[in-house]
């Protein structure tokens, strides 16, 4: 879920073109307008043809986006955000094993009714990546589980070691294919990996 458009907005007392992006939890500005709003916070959506105003309480955001592109924005934005668990591909039908520890309220609140400890009974491996023991368990786990898909789960920003770009160049070496992404928390981001039909490159 989410949209990227090039708009007019209004912001506080601020007017110009911008970049405006539409993700699951928030809407952001880029360009002459810096802004993230979050989408819980909007308590009212207008369209008047190609204007969208979006109420945020006492403030209000407006983004001129023309007409079939303003539509777009206003559907998009009164539908609700897919779930952690949804995004995870994990419910009680498909449960997953999880390797790792974790304290996430986030993650623990998505594997809620979706969790086995048979590895053989989960249809997707999430593996919890904080140290290079970590990363070497969930290769091990991988390739013994090949046809299942394994969610790498790691912290966020550029000081995490292991982070998103030595996991995916280890995956990658290992003959892995990273085919989706999503945020788990403000602490914690996921990649899934499934194994390469035919062999791939370094990163």
């Amino acid at each position: 879920m989410g949209r990227e458009s090039v708009a007019y907005a209004d912001w506080k007392g601020q007017s110009a073109e911008v970049k405006a992006i539409a993700e699951a939890s928030e809407v952001i500005l880029r360009g002459a307008i810096k802004a993230r709003v979050p989408r819980a916070a909007i308590t009212a959506l207008r369209l008047d043809d190609g204007l969208l105003t979006i109420d945020l309480g006492t403030e209000q955001l407006r983004l001129n986006l023309g007409i079939a592109e303003a539509a777009k924005w206003h559907v998009l934005l009164q539908t609700p955000p897919p779930s952690l668990a949804a995004k995870l591909g994990i419910s009680t039908e498909k449960p997953a094993f999880v390797l790792g520890d974790f304290d996430d309220l986030a993650l623990t609140e998505a594997l809620l009714g979706a969790r086995v400890s048979n590895l053989a009974a989960a249809t997707v491996l999430i593996s919890v990546i904080v140290t290079d023991q970590d990363m070497a368990r969930t290769l091990d786990m991988a390739h013994e589980n090949s046809p299942k898909p394994v969610w790498c789960v790691y912290p966020k920003g550029k000081a995490a070691s292991p982070g998103d770009s030595s996991i995916r160049l280890v995956m990658r070496n290992a003959g892995f294919r990273d085919n989706k992404s999503c945020a788990v928390s403000e602490r914690l981001t996921a990649t899934r990996y499934a194994l390469a039909v035919k062999p791939i490159g370094p990163a």
